[in-house]
């Protein structure tokens, strides 16, 4: 084959070299993918009818996996991803569009979250004024929950403080966070949230504002010291 003849045909899949090749490449990655025996289907945000096609491996066994995506698949930190029965949270993220991945830890709490207050009669007192108790309605969401701090690029973990606990929560705007001082149950001890961190929270495209929330929480009491 000429070097004309070559270039006529990259050009029909392109405006010029720079785009035909950019082209081809996606091609490859989007076959690799669709043809791999480790392809497996994944669930983007709980919605079903979001399935897309998805490379996994593992990091650290099923705890924290590696997903590989298709050419310009959106997938953000803070997103979840369902896969093999478990629910992640994506917490590392590639911008090449080409070759898109995502590195995500594995849900093991569900945090409640207060998203609605009202006043409730529970009884009447012996001069017939009603007796009224506040009943909070809470959601819960899907968290990673840890006494230790990952170090993905060293491969390692690091213990926090004694007592001391870090949940991770997807940020979306407009929705409820905890708030300080949150009491909350879980493993036989009680914790309060002490501090919440936007570091991870950050502005794609300069368009929406996608990541999650750190929140920090100290054990203030073990079950059988109540």
């Amino acid at each position: 084959m000429s070097l004309e003849s070559y270039r006529k045909r990259v050009l029909s899949e392109g405006k010029n070299i720079q785009e035909a090749t950019i082209f081809e490449t996606k091609k490859q990655q989007v076959d690799y993918i669709l043809d791999s025996p480790s392809r497996k289907n994944v669930i983007i945000n709980m919605d079903e009818r979001n399935a897309i096609p998805s490379i996994p491996s593992d990091i650290d066994t099923f705890e924290i996996r590696k997903f590989l995506f298709m050419p310009d698949i959106k997938v953000y930190m803070g997103d979840y991803i369902c896969h093999d029965g478990f629910v992640y949270l994506a917490m590392n993220q590639t911008t090449d569009v080409m070759f898109p991945q995502v590195i995500a830890r594995n849900c093991n709490f569900d945090f409640p979250i207060g998203i609605k207050e009202e006043s409730v009669q529970t009884g009447t007192k012996p001069n017939g004024e009603p007796i009224m108790q506040t009943k909070i309605t809470h959601m819960v969401k899907p968290c990673v929950m840890t006494s230790k701090i990952y170090d993905i690029v060293s491969n390692s973990q690091v213990n926090l403080p004694a007592g001391s606990m870090s949940v991770y929560l997807p940020y979306v705007e407009g929705e409820e966070l905890p708030i300080l001082n949150q009491a909350i149950d879980y493993k036989h001890a009680q914790y309060k949230v002490t501090d919440l961190n936007f570091e991870k929270v950050i502005l794609f495209n300069g368009v929406c504002e996608k990541g999650y929330v750190e929140i920090r929480l100290q054990r203030v009491m073990n079950t059988h010291d109540k």
